[in-house]
């Protein structure tokens, strides 16, 4: 059960890197049929989207190092 409970969690990591789509993905509220007849009409609509995305891939991305930084400051093993 751990080893499951692991495996979820990598891939919960590997879906905030954007590698793949697990269980927090999130779909397009627009719908399938929907969504690509608004992406010919209305294109700024598709950067907004990249954009926010990117944005909180970068946080999700900042977090992890702030967290890698805050266990190293404790450990007493920052480089210097």
């Amino acid at each position: 059960m751990a080893a499951l409970a692991a495996v979820d969690q990598l891939f919960l990591w590997m879906e905030r890197r954007g590698w793949i789509y697990w269980r927090r993905s999130k779909r397009d509220p627009r719908g399938a049929l929907l969504g690509p007849i608004d992406n010919v009409f209305n294109p700024a609509h598709e950067h907004v989207v990249e954009q926010q995305e990117t944005e909180e891939r970068l946080a999700d991305f900042q977090a992890d190092i702030q967290a890698d930084i805050r266990a190293r400051i404790q450990a007493n093993t920052v480089p210097r």
